[in-house]
This record gives C-alpha cells, structure tokens and sequence, in this order.
C-alpha cells in the first residue's frame, strides 16, 4: 500500500511494473487521499498503454 513519503515517481515506476508483470492488483500510492493516488495511477498506466499502442517502447524481436 501507499504511504505519505512515497512520491509520485515511485507510483509510476510500480505502475510500469505492475503492468510488465500483468499483475492482478495494484495499490494506489503515494498516500494518505484516495484521489490523488488513483489518478497517478491510472495516468500511468493509461501513458504506457498510448505507448503501446504507437508501438514506441515495444520490443518487436
């Protein structure tokens, strides 16, 4: 879970893993306000998803 010294940098870099992994749950952060939280969250992973879909950042080995 979040706590109030995690940053916003920290968030996404667990958002970016989180979605590597496929992972089934991921904990909003940083924090102590819900809002604040999810909305990081979900910007990131909405970011990585745009990026994917571009094909910027996808390995095509």
């Amino acid at each position: 879970g979040g706590t109030c010294n995690e940053t916003d940098r920290s968030a996404q870099v667990c958002i970016h893993c989180a979605m590597a992994t496929n992972a089934d749950q991921i904990l909003a952060k940083p924090g102590m306000g819900v809002d604040e939280g999810l909305m990081i969250c979900f910007n990131e992973m909405q970011r990585i998803l745009a990026l994917r879909k571009a094909g910027i950042g996808v390995y095509q080995g």
